[in-house]
């Protein structure tokens, strides 16, 4: 169960923190990373998401506690004001 909460976790922080950095317009080479990262996570999650009971029970709080650590990640803002 703890696998699936922490695939969920991951999974969902880094499609909110890519979300974040393309709104905040982070450099490019930052958002390909995550977006890597994204699918990675993706191919070794396929299995959690789709075990049900308890383990897909784990996976969903895992994706709401990823979004909510997120929006606690401090981005910095670009020196050029964009």
């Amino acid at each position: 169960m703890i696998p699936a909460f922490g695939t969920g976790l991951l999974q969902v922080f880094l499609v909110a923190l890519q979300g974040r950095q393309i709104a905040e317009r982070s450099a490019l080479w930052k958002i390909v990373l995550v977006g890597a990262l994204i699918s990675t996570v993706w191919v070794f999650n396929v299995r959690a998401a789709t075990a049900g009971g308890w383990e897909a029970a784990a996976y969903v709080c895992g994706a709401a506690c990823g979004t909510l650590l997120a929006m606690l990640v401090p981005m910095r803002k670009r020196e050029d004001g964009k």
